[in-house]
């Protein structure tokens, strides 16, 4: 499969937007 190339890299970039936008947009504890 050609997409194993940069799936791992796409779906860490994924995780790392949602944990920020999710810290972002929760008030600081």
């Amino acid at each position: 499969i050609l997409y194993d190339s940069w799936s791992p890299a796409m779906t860490v970039s994924s995780i790392c937007i949602s944990i920020l936008s999710m810290l972002s947009s929760s008030p600081a504890k």
